[in-house]
């Protein structure tokens, strides 16, 4: 699926991400979040399973690598904002493979 995508404020991420499940195991804060929930809008070139590149400069401890778990669109007929909510789990890096598609 080529390269990650790359999410941030500056090209369409809305609000910060939120973490939506507890925090892990690990010193390092990069493991310490479970599921991330971002709020994006649409994005067609994004799909379930995909990795994506999550650079937010609000909460700089959440940056990096993540695998896209679900997707929840949402929207209103007669107006212009068309959402989706991506829950995201963290890639591991050391393991390359992981992130091709």
């Amino acid at each position: 699926s080529g390269m990650p995508v790359f999410i941030s404020e500056q090209n369409g991420m809305i609000g910060v991400p939120k973490v939506k499940q507890g925090l892990g195991q690990g010193n390092d804060s990069m493991q310490k979040f479970g599921t991330l929930e971002v709020k994006t809008f649409i994005n067609p070139s994004i799909r379930v399973w995909d990795v994506v590149n999550l650079n937010s400069i609000y909460l700089p401890d959440m940056n990096g690598l993540y695998r896209v778990m679900k997707i929840k669109y949402s929207g209103h007929l007669r107006g212009q904002d068309w959402y989706q909510t991506m829950e995201l789990t963290k890639v591991n890096v050391a393991n390359s493979e992981s992130v091709r598609g």
